[in-house]
């Protein structure tokens, strides 16, 4: 039901499950039904949520250090970036073999940890999850020659898989808005060409996330990047992928404000500032407006 995409059906007989049998269940069928349920929120974009329940997984198998890396990404879903890079750290240790505690260590490491030392400290560089790791570090740094390396690999490892094709999207699309914002692209023929390579890669990415049908949060991210492209190439044309987002997820907060710059733009202010404020309270849920 998970692989189908049915989240809130599968999440019903999860939560039957729970209320029914917990007490009888071995503790690797309660590690099965937390990570299972964690899996469905992710399905629906509830990251805490699912970074909860993730955490709540790995507590049902404290001397497994596989279940232990779950627990490093449920802390990095809950933003706890220190202690996720701690506990993945300790993961690798005794199960150097973790792609997933890899993929968490080089996603959470302090800023002043650079790629080039993260990729020299990891034996797993030529899997999928973690060149998708190595390639975010080197957006975060700028570093698009190497970011775009990395994706490229990520989809070549994996080329079914959704997530590479949009971090190699997203490299291309950071690096020619970094030259356009700079004034520094001299050849504006080959920055219109890879912005149409990245608004192709966000495609392929949205139909193999819709193929899957797993991967909305993959989906949703595609969709507001692509809108980003199309609004480079041709002002205006980027709406319905904006309002495909909004319809899959309207209490995202960036899908929120991305939209409610839309509906700004289309003279709808009043629709603007309301999905603004929503935007506003979904990102920072006990701020005051």
């Amino acid at each position: 039901l998970v692989e189908q995409s049915e989240f809130q059906c599968a999440r019903l007989l999860l939560n039957r499950l729970r209320q029914r049998h917990w007490d009888k269940m071995t503790s690797r069928q309660r590690f099965r039904v937390a990570a299972n349920t964690a899996s469905t929120l992710m399905g629906d974009n509830r990251f805490s949520e699912a970074g909860r329940n993730l955490i709540e997984a790995a507590d049902q198998q404290p001397d497994d250090p596989s279940a232990q890396a779950f627990r490093a990404v449920g802390l990095e879903m809950l933003e706890d970036t220190s202690a996720a890079y701690e506990l993945a750290g300790k993961v690798l240790a005794q199960l150097p073999t973790s792609t997933m505690a890899a993929a968490v260590r080089i996603r959470t490491a302090p800023t002043e940890v650079r790629v080039a030392e993260l990729r020299t400290a990891t034996r797993l560089a030529n899997d999928a999850e973690v060149s998708g790791a190595l390639a975010v570090r080197s957006l975060r740094e700028k570093d698009y020659d190497q970011g775009l390396a990395f994706a490229t690999s990520a989809t070549q490892m994996r080329p079914d898989g959704p997530t590479g094709w949009l971090l190699l999207g997203q490299v291309l699309l950071a690096r020619e808005i970094e030259k356009l914002e700079k004034g520094t692209t001299p050849d504006q023929a080959f920055c219109r060409r890879s912005v149409q390579d990245a608004e192709r890669h966000f495609t392929t990415a949205i139909e193999k996330a819709k193929g899957t049908q797993r991967s909305h949060p993959v989906l949703l991210d595609a969709l507001v990047n692509r809108s980003k492209a199309r609004e480079i190439l041709a002002p205006g044309t980027g709406t319905g992928d904006l309002e495909e987002a909004y319809h899959i997820s309207p209490k995202d907060p960036e899908v929120l404000f991305k939209y409610a710059l839309q509906q700004d733009a289309r003279g709808n202010s009043e629709e603007a500032v309301r999905l603004a404020r929503e935007a506003s309270s979904s990102r920072f849920p006990n701020a005051k407006m």
